[in-house]
């Protein structure tokens, strides 16, 4: 009305709360209240704050209702859901961490994962790559955990829906198998091989980056004759960037991916986010990473995820057995 503002100051009644079988706590103008008291001046100030002279009758008339007579009980099932669903670990997160059962099978759909054991990183997962509790325990009794090496998407499936499915669906007891089959060291055959490949790293021994590199758009006719004229096995898909590893498609993928017709994308049968390890990595890391995943070679990437070399698990065998050519016996050069 184009007069001059007046100060406002709030000077609050009271609080009251409901904690169930017609009890409460309340506290009016600074006196406090307990037991059915405060529970009915809770309920008044509700029914008082209800916006009209009908919903006040209903709602009052139902609680007077309550109080003449017992209480309705309703019974619902306390089964527990067993869904699929996901989750998401930032770079430097602990997924799972030994002596710590988890009841879920775990999937990376994105991103990858190391094996953390007393305090040393011996292996990598990868896009794909099924795990448990049970994959932490295969590794013994010592300090072992999973860890995002980068950020990471899962697909969480509850151990008990997945046994359960498995029993009609005979492909998932292979995956749950995969799940919780025991690691055994190959190093154990070996002794004293992974200390002496731990002082080296990935870019020691790699070879230089497939010569194929293409994009995921890419006809599979093109990239199949390409590695044909070059004699190579495989070839890696890069980015529109052409430096980022996006992929990474083989003569059989490439094979299964003629099915689809002439036409057929590399991106329709590459190998999305294939495991890869950092140029930075031991050697044994490396070695535990394509022994985990079952492969026979590895792309080696920089800070900034640009491929720079190609990790084959011959050459680590080969530079182990020169290793013990060079010295009497591995067990010996460590007591020395």
């Amino acid at each position: 009305d184009g007069e001059p503002t007046r100060p406002f100051s709030y000077h609050p009644v009271g609080s009251a709360c409901g904690i169930g079988g017609r009890r409460g706590v309340a506290e009016l103008y600074g006196f406090k209240f307990s037991g059915f008291l405060a529970w009915w001046l809770w309920r008044s100030a509700f029914l008082i704050k209800l916006p009209s002279l009908l919903q006040k009758l209903k709602v009052g008339f139902d609680w007077a209702w309550e109080v003449l007579f017992p209480r309705d009980i309703s019974y619902f099932s306390g089964l527990r859901t067993q869904p699929v669903g996901k989750g998401f670990y930032s770079a430097g997160e602990t997924v799972l961490q030994g002596g710590k059962p988890q009841p879920s099978v775990f999937a990376i759909e994105k991103g990858e994962c190391e094996i953390v054991y007393n305090g040393r990183v011996i292996s990598v997962l990868g896009s794909d790559e099924i795990f448990s509790s049970a994959t932490l325990q295969s590794y013994g009794d010592g300090e072992v955990l999973l860890r995002a090496r980068t950020d990471v998407d899962l697909i969480v499936i509850a151990d008990d829906l997945l046994t359960r499915v498995s029993r009609v669906l005979k492909p998932l007891q292979n995956l749950l198998r995969q799940a919780e089959v025991s690691h055994e060291d190959f190093w154990d055959q070996l002794p004293g091989a992974l200390k002496l490949l731990e002082r080296q790293t990935a870019a020691s021994l790699m070879q230089a980056p497939p010569s194929v590199q293409v994009k995921s758009a890419d006809t599979v006719v093109e990239v199949f004759e390409a590695l044909r004229e070059q004699d190579q096995r495989m070839a890696l898909v890069l980015d529109e960037d052409g430096k980022t590893l996006r992929g990474l498609v083989t003569r059989t993928d490439l094979m299964n991916g003629l099915n689809s017709g002439a036409d057929a994308r590399v991106g329709d049968c590459m190998r999305k986010n294939p495991i890869a390890v950092a140029a930075t990595d031991r050697l044994s890391v490396a070695a535990g990473s394509m022994r985990d995943a079952a492969v026979k070679s590895v792309p080696v990437l920089a800070d900034s995820r640009k491929v720079v070399g190609l990790l084959k698990a011959d050459d680590i065998i080969a530079h182990v057995i020169e290793l013990q050519r060079q010295t009497p016996t591995i067990n010996e050069e460590e007591n020395a």
